[in-house]
């Protein structure tokens, strides 16, 4: 099962990532590896970069009303920190739709160390 974190990228960030994603792929996996006693610091970084997740605009976008959701056969974790994506097969289709989000999103597959930007010209499914 592949896991996907989907995060609401800061629009001045991305303006400074968008041509080399992975630049931010870098500084988000430094992130995830972060030893506990370096979360503080870690957490100013992140909040830099990251934009909190509008939960009732995802939830519109994806038609649903619970923490936990599952489409077409995925599981989507609902967090205000970054969305969690569980699934076996390929990104479901509907996740399309988020594409129109307030912010940028940048889809990130930590233990493959795949990544890409959600973008409305090249979605990849």
């Amino acid at each position: 099962m592949k896991k996907y974190y989907i995060f609401s990228i800061n629009k001045e960030f991305y303006k400074v990532y968008k041509e080399n994603p992975t630049i931010l792929f870098k500084t988000l996996f430094n992130l995830y590896s972060l030893k506990l006693k370096h979360a503080s610091n870690g957490l100013r970084v992140y909040n830099q970069l990251c934009n909190t997740i509008n939960k009732q605009v995802i939830e519109n976008y994806l038609e649903t009303k619970s923490k936990t959701n599952v489409i077409d056969n995925s599981i989507l974790e609902i967090n205000t920190s970054c969305l969690i994506l569980l699934t076996k097969n390929r990104i479901p289709k509907k996740i399309v739709n988020l594409v129109y989000y307030e912010s940028p999103l940048f889809v990130v597959d930590f233990e493959n160390k795949n990544y890409f930007w959600l973008k409305k010209d090249k979605v990849r499914i």
